[in-house]
């Protein structure tokens, strides 16, 4: 398996447990691509469609990431296929992701900040470098006339505590072990037979999700 390959697997992993801390909030419709390069997801929160918000709701957004050729060190590219009106998404769809896209992040960490996007979530919307002006100069008028309506959800992520693994949980004298290679540095390690969860590599400190 490449090393792209393998690093999509991660992710798509990584979606799948932001799936069961969100109660099937989000979930991935359809990947294409050998191996995937493109990931269509349903977030199950409310936006606005467009500026008669909050009289008309658009209840579940479409997304479609694309994991572009130099992916993980090359930004993924996101887009709404949904109706949207939203200061940080342009009129197409693609969405204006504004952090800087670092290596180490997987797709699950790309996912929780469109859903913050999308339901207008103070802490993130951008209003110094809008991708659209027309749905910023809305977006004021319509927060102060409905403040109510903004954000339109909230994103609470509940992490199960039996997701997580370290290198210390392997026990030293343990004689199955299995070789596990971390996708971003390549670095083998040994890690005891029958674990799963996520774990952070000892040498890049990346996070990652494994089954052994």
């Amino acid at each position: 398996m490449s090393a792209f390959a393998e690093r999509v697997l991660q992710d798509l992993r990584k979606i799948d447990e932001l799936s069961k801390a969100l109660a099937g909030r989000v979930s991935i419709k359809s990947t294409s691509g050998n191996p995937v390069n493109t990931v269509h997801l349903e977030l199950d929160f409310p936006t606005a469609p467009s500026s008669s918000y909050p009289n008309q709701i658009q209840k579940k957004t479409l997304v479609k990431i694309e994991l572009l050729s130099r992916y993980p060190f090359q930004e993924p590219m996101a887009t709404i296929t949904t109706p949207i009106y939203h200061p940080n998404v342009y009129s197409s769809g693609r969405v204006c992701l504004g952090a800087k896209w670092l290596p180490t992040q997987g797709l699950d960490l790309l996912v929780k900040r469109i859903i913050q996007i999308i339901t207008f979530d103070n802490s993130i919307l951008n209003e110094a470098s809008p991708a659209n002006r027309d749905a910023l100069v809305w977006y004021r008028s319509a927060s102060v006339a409905n403040p109510g309506a903004f954000p339109t959800d909230k994103l609470i992520v509940k992490e199960p505590a039996s997701s997580k693994i370290g290198w210390s949980n392997v026990p030293v004298g343990s004689e199955e072990k299995a070789l596990v290679s971390c996708p971003f540095c390549r670095t083998s390690l040994r890690l005891a037979k029958g674990k799963k969860g996520n774990l952070t590599c000892p040498k890049c400190n990346a996070k990652f999700y494994v089954e052994t």
